[in-house]
C-alpha cells in the first residue's frame, strides 16, 4: 500500500511549488491611506457617525429590557391599579427596593410571591401607582380615638370596676378539737380566675398603653390585608368599619 500523499506547499529557491508544480501566489494588496480615509468619510456620510454609548444610555436600555420582561411575566391592567388597596409610605419604600432589583436584573418575577410581584408590576407599568396612605404615627392626633365619630372606642369595650373593695365573710369560731378535721377537708384553689386577672391587667394599663395596643392591632390587620394574608370581609363588622373609616379619612 502506497503512503497517503499529503498536499503541501514548499519553497524551492524563489518559487513556491505544490505537488512538484510551481504555484503562483497573489500579491498582497497595499492599502492607500488617502483612499482609505476617503472611503471612511463616504461611509459616514451615507450611514452617519457611530459613537460609543454612554453608561447612562446603557443603563436605560438595560432597565427598559428588564422592565418589559417583568411585565410580560406579570401583566397588569388599569383596573388592577384602581382596585389596589392604598399602602403606607413605608410599604411603598419596601416595594421600591424590589423595583430597583428588577431593573438591575438581580431578581425575576418567579423569585417573588404573587402578591408582591403584582404590586411591583403596577409600579413598573404605565398605570398609576397604588395610593399612598400616610403612616399613622406621623398623623396621630391626641385623643382623636375618643371622639364619638371615630370607631376606635367600639373595638373593645372595657368597663372599669365600680369598686375595688374586699368583702370578707363572717367567720365563726371553731373549737381547737375540730381544727385538724376541718383542715383535711379544705380544698385550696390554686388557680386565680381569668376574670380577675383580666380586670387587674386592664387597671394596670395607662391610657397611652391602651391606645398603643389598639393602634398596633389595627396596623397589623391593615398589613395582613395588603399582603393578601386576610381579606377585609374576614374581619368583624367593627374592625371593617374602623379600617374603612381610616382609609376614607386619609383620602
Amino acid at each position: 500500500m502506497e503512503p497517503e500523499n499529503k498536499s503541501f506547499i514548499g519553497r524551492l529557491g524563489q518559487v513556491f511549488v505544490k505537488k512538484n508544480k510551481p504555484v503562483k501566489l497573489e500579491p498582497v494588496l497595499k492599502i492607500n491611506p488617502a483612499e482609505s480615509k476617503e472611503k471612511l468619510e463616504t461611509f459616514h456620510k451615507e450611514n452617519g457617525q457611530f459613537q460609543d454609548a454612554t453608561e447612562e444610555e446603557l443603563k436605560q436600555e438595560r432597565d427598559e429590557i428588564n422592565r418589559q420582561t417583568f411585565l410580560n411575566a406579570v401583566p397588569v391592567t388599569e383596573n388592577d391599579s384602581k382596585n389596589h388597596l392604598p399602602i403606607t409610605a413605608s410599604r411603598r419604600k419596601f416595594f421600591q427596593d424590589y423595583v430597583d432589583d428588577v431593573l438591575r436584573g438581580t431578581i425575576t418575577a418567579e423569585q417573588l410571591s404573587p402578591d408582591i410581584a403584582h404590586t411591583v408590576a403596577l409600579i413598573l407599568s404605565e398605570h398609576p401607582d397604588p395610593a399612598i396612605m400616610p403612616d399613622k404615627k406621623s398623623t396621630y392626633v391626641q385623643n382623636e380615638e375618643q371622639k364619638d365619630s371615630n370607631g376606635w372606642s367600639k373595638i373593645v369595650e372595657i368597663k372599669e370596676p365600680e369598686k375595688n373593695e374586699i368583702i370578707l365573710p363572717d367567720i365563726k369560731s371553731t373549737s381547737v378539737e375540730n381544727i385538724h378535721d376541718i383542715a383535711d377537708n379544705i380544698t385550696v384553689e390554686a388557680k386565680i380566675p381569668q376574670e380577675k386577672l383580666t380586670k387587674h391587667k386592664i387597671k394596670m394599663l395607662s391610657n397611652d398603653e391602651y391606645r398603643r395596643r389598639i393602634e398596633d392591632r389595627i396596623n397589623t390587620l391593615i398589613t395582613k390585608i395588603e399582603q393578601g394574608e386576610i381579606k377585609l370581609a374576614d374581619l368583624s363588622p367593627e374592625d371593617q368599619q374602623v379600617i374603612i373609616g381610616l382609609m376614607n379619612s386619609n383620602e
